[in-house]
């Protein structure tokens, strides 16, 4: 069953890793993407400024695959999104699916908003 969420345009995620309430486990992580053009891969993804960013190069439909090496407890993904900066790019229906072990592959649906805004899916993984 998915979950639909509301994103939050107060949040501060870089604040919040500052002040220790979060810790970003990304860069424990393997990163791959269904395709990118050049210049706009994981490297923009994952380089702590939301003035760069990940564009898809091929058919949809467009993937982030994040896969971690040994079992992490996730508290929340947090996805930026600028509608204004990029619509055509901008993903409209994010979905996260998750493979929490023995519950089996767990979908996460948020619906995405007009505007400058972190979306966050809280997860029980």
């Amino acid at each position: 069953m998915a979950t639909k969420v509301v994103a939050n345009p107060e949040i501060d995620i870089l604040k919040e890793e500052r002040e220790g309430r979060l810790r970003e486990v990304g860069n424990q992580a393997v990163w791959s993407l269904s395709s990118c053009k050049p210049g706009f891969g994981v490297d923009q993804l994952l380089d702590n400024t939301v003035d760069t960013y990940w564009q898809s190069d091929g058919p949809q439909p467009h993937l982030v695959n994040i896969q971690f090496r040994r079992k992490t407890t996730i508290h929340d993904v947090c996805i930026y999104t600028d509608y204004k900066a990029d619509e055509s790019y901008t993903p409209n229906r994010p979905c996260i699916r998750m493979d929490c072990g023995a519950v089996g592959v767990a979908p996460m649906v948020a619906v995405g908003a007009d505007g400058v805004e972190w979306e966050t899916f809280p997860e029980n993984c």
